[in-house]
């Protein structure tokens, strides 16, 4: 029944690709849908361009009166909700009044407990500001704690990451584009829109471009087809197919080689094989109009590895720092899930003895920032489970068996976490998590990993039709869908 459950998700990745606009299957963002629904129509200021993402917006409000969630990762899309609700034409205030109050009134209680040092989401300190202001504009005032701190961060990153990188579109800012466009020289905008119509694959920066320039039918229909794909919302990001394809055929091929022998598999084995740029490196999408990474390179890299296919590591320097490897220039934090990826496809490419060096620093990266009690954190998912997973698989190739030893301390960790039902989860057992847990334990030879293996895929099989919380960190909370099933359906597989 897995087996044909695989061949199913290989089939629909392969599937779900459109040249020109590309594929992948997210969760709705309500940040990005709040953006959407205050872009007014073209002819007609007193109508919405896109009245099915206030309706989406409405829908999907929290009894809390907030969007997405957990805690702290509400605020933001809340924010963005609010300042939706309180934009409307006239004619939609009354619709929108109780809405909104319920939205101002969660923000009024919950961010006073938000925490600056504490908070990790992509843009957060430049996107905070710009809701803040747009409120304010709008008779809202709210107090945000340590509001200082937001507003040097927000300096700090404009100082690292506009200038002359973002006229010329080299800049991972033009994802957060919505919070600059009232600010930047309107001449250098339309530069940094991709044929498709959009600005760095984010819906929120082309919806707030489409607010502030003249009308960009490119832009319309690009957010259009996106609204149809998500019943009037949009996602965070668009399209995921190279991230979507890489991490599926990582879990897959992980535990099963022979998946790269199947018809299904092989076609998208071939996608990201053509992708693959060797001298630039790839991002989350294949017609990419933003700058590359090493978390995405590193990742197609591995996977086009473990198919048989192993390239030529060789850009992976490009994105190569003193301390370890950077997504992208000027990076505020590095990310523990990239430096896992890097060292990863340099091990699996036959990169031992040419970049001996480069696997030395990725290792020490991981091991300096690796917790007192054998845990991870990574900047790209909220749960330790993904970054353990993620650096301990990397570590478990390291062909010095020293390094493999120092693993242990990550399997003791992990195997006291799990929860008495047999799950794994950082608020409550998923099977998300559970599965990284499970195809973390693979390598670990400790008493006891076997068994509680056994209990985990036990509880994931019990449990596979549960909803799936959103783990994973953009502007607000997503899940790339398939991905995550391709872990679930991988660790059942586990042995």
């Amino acid at each position: 029944m897995v087996a044909n459950q695989v061949e199913h998700l290989l089939a629909e990745i392969g599937r779900d690709y459109r040249p020109g606009f590309g594929g992948g299957l997210l969760t709705t963002s309500a940040y990005d849908t709040g953006w959407l629904a205050r872009v007014r129509a073209k002819d007609n200021p007193a109508q919405l361009a896109f009245p099915d993402a206030l309706d989406w917006l409405i829908r999907h409000q929290n009894p809390s009166g907030s969007w997405s969630g957990p805690f702290p990762h509400d605020i933001l899309p809340t924010l963005s909700g609010l300042v939706a609700l309180r934009s409307v034409p006239d004619a939609l205030k009354a619709r929108c009044a109780l809405p909104a109050s319920r939205a101002l009134s969660f923000l009024t209680g919950s961010l006073s407990r938000w925490q600056v040092g504490t908070h990790e989401s992509v843009g957060f300190e430049v996107q905070l500001p710009t809701l803040i202001h747009s409120l304010n504009k709008l008779g809202v005032r709210l107090e945000v704690p340590n509001y200082g701190d937001v507003i040097d961060l927000m300096q700090e990153k404009l100082v690292r990451s506009a200038g002359d990188q973002l006229t010329h579109g080299h800049s991972s800012l033009i994802y957060s584009l919505e919070s600059l466009v009232g600010s930047l020289n309107p001449e250098i905008i339309p530069r940094l829109r991709s044929p498709q119509g959009h600005f760095g694959q984010s819906p929120a920066a082309t919806a707030a471009a489409l607010r502030k320039m003249p009308w960009d039918e490119h832009s319309a229909i690009w957010l259009r087809n996106l609204q149809a794909r998500h019943n009037g919302g949009v996602p965070t990001v668009f399209a995921i197919d190279m991230f979507e394809a890489a991490w599926s055929l990582h879990f897959l091929l992980s535990v099963n080689p022979k998946w790269a022998e199947a018809p299904v598999c092989a076609r998208v084995v071939c996608r990201i094989q053509v992708a693959l740029d060797p001298v630039r490196g790839n991002s989350w999408a294949s017609e990419d109009y933003f700058p590359q990474d090493s978390d995405d390179t590193g990742l197609v890299l591995a996977a086009l590895a473990m198919a048989g296919k192993a390239p030529d590591p060789a850009v992976l320097l490009r994105f190569e720092s003193n301390g370890g490897f950077v997504c992208w220039a000027n990076e505020r934090n590095a990310s523990i899930s990239a430096n896992a990826h890097v060292l990863e496809a340099l091990i699996l490419c036959n990169g031992k003895t040419r970049y001996g060096s480069q696997i030395d620093k990725a290792t020490s990266f991981l091991l300096a920032s690796r917790s007192s009690d054998g845990s991870w954190l990574d900047k790209w998912h909220v749960s330790p489970f993904y970054a353990v997973f993620c650096a301990s698989r990397s570590l478990s190739l390291h062909p010095d068996t020293d390094v493999r030893a120092k693993t242990t301390p990550s399997y003791r960790w992990l195997l006291a976490q799990q929860r008495a039902n047999g799950s794994w989860g950082q608020w409550a057992g998923s099977a998300e998590e559970t599965a990284y847990a499970v195809l973390t334990l693979i390598h670990s030879k400790l008493p006891g990993t076997r068994e509680a293996m056994r209990r985990g895929q036990a509880w994931i099989e019990a449990h596979y039709a549960d909803p799936r919380p959103e783990l994973w960190i953009g502007k607000q909370l997503y899940s790339p869908v398939r991905v995550v099933e391709a872990a679930v359906l991988t660790a059942l597989q586990a042995k």
